[in-house]
C-alpha cells in the first residue's frame, strides 16, 4: 500500500536533484508545516517566492498567533549532497545555500513592507494548504501587510540525509543554528514527518483548526471528514 512515507522515500533515492522533492512537498504541503519547528500548526504554505529581482525561496510557511506571524523560508538542496567537506566546513551545496539565506534575511531586514505585501499576494492567490482565499491575518484579524504587524522570520535550508552524518558532523550541523541562525535540516526530518502523517491516518481535507493542535489531532479530524463522504 502505498503511503506518504514510502513516497518521500522514493522521491529522494531517484532525486538528483531537489527539484522532486519540490514537486512531491508542493503536493504534501503538511508535512512540510509539520516539520518547521516553533510555528503554529498547521499553517498557510506557498512555493516558488519571488521577492526582489534576484531571490526565490523554494517554500514559504506562516504560522498566526494573536497579535502576530512567524514566516518560515525554506530551501531546499539536494538530498543526495554531503554537508561537509573533509575538512569540517560547509560542502558547496551548505556554503551556497547559507550564503543565500544571508542573502534573504538581509533584503528582508531593508525592504520588509514590500516584501510582507507580495507575501501577502502570494499566499491569497496561490497557498497550497488551505487554497486561495482572503489575505492571511494574524488572530486578531490584522493582515499581514499591516505597519503595525509583529514579524518574526525564521530561515531553513533542507539538504543531504542524516544517515551520511557522522557525529561530529551532526553536532556541526546544530551549532549551525546558533552561528548563522539558519535552522538546517535532512531530509529524514520530513520522512519522519511523512511517517507520523501515515500513523494518524491519511484524509484528503482539512480545516484550520481554532487552537493549536498536535499532528495526530490533526489528522484523526480529517479521517472522520473523510467518513462522513466530504467530496474531493
Amino acid at each position: 500500500m502505498a503511503t506518504l512515507e514510502k513516497d518521500l522515500r522514493a522521491a529522494l533515492l531517484s532525486a538528483a536533484t531537489e527539484r522532486p522533492v519540490q514537486r512531491w512537498l508542493e503536493k504534501n504541503p503538511l508535512v512540510l508545516s509539520a516539520a518547521l519547528g516553533g510555528i503554529a500548526y498547521p499553517n498557510k504554505v506557498v512555493s516558488q517566492f519571488k521577492f526582489g529581482s534576484d531571490y526565490i525561496a523554494d517554500f514559504v510557511a506562516m504560522g498566526a498567533y494573536s497579535g502576530a506571524l512567524c514566516v518560515h523560508l525554506v530551501e531546499l538542496e539536494p538530498p543526495g549532497v554531503r554537508l561537509f567537506t573533509k575538512a569540517g566546513v560547509p560542502a558547496k551545496h551548505l556554503n551556497t545555500a547559507l550564503s543565500q539565506v544571508a542573502n534573504w534575511r538581509t533584503f528582508v531586514e531593508k525592504n520588509r513592507p514590500a516584501v510582507l505585501l507580495e507575501l501577502g499576494k502570494a499566499f491569497k492567490q496561490r497557498e497550497l494548504v488551505f487554497g486561495r482565499g482572503t489575505e492571511p491575518t494574524d488572530t486578531t484579524g490584522m493582515p499581514l501587510h499591516d505597519p503595525r504587524q509583529q514579524v518574526t522570520w525564521h530561515y531553513h535550508v533542507a539538504i543531504g540525509r542524516r544517515a551520511g552524518l557522522s557525529r561530529e558532523e551532526l553536532e556541526r550541523r546544530n551549532a549551525l543554528l546558533l552561528q548563522t541562525e539558519v535552522n538546517v535540516m535532512t531530509y529524514d526530518r520530513l520522512l519522519e514527518l511523512a511517517k507520523a502523517v501515515d500513523d494518524a491516518g491519511e484524509a484528503p481535507y482539512f480545516q484550520r483548526p481554532t487552537r493549536r493542535m498536535s499532528l495526530k489531532e490533526v489528522w484523526d479530524g480529517l479521517k472522520k471528514q473523510a467518513k462522513a463522504g466530504k467530496p474531493d
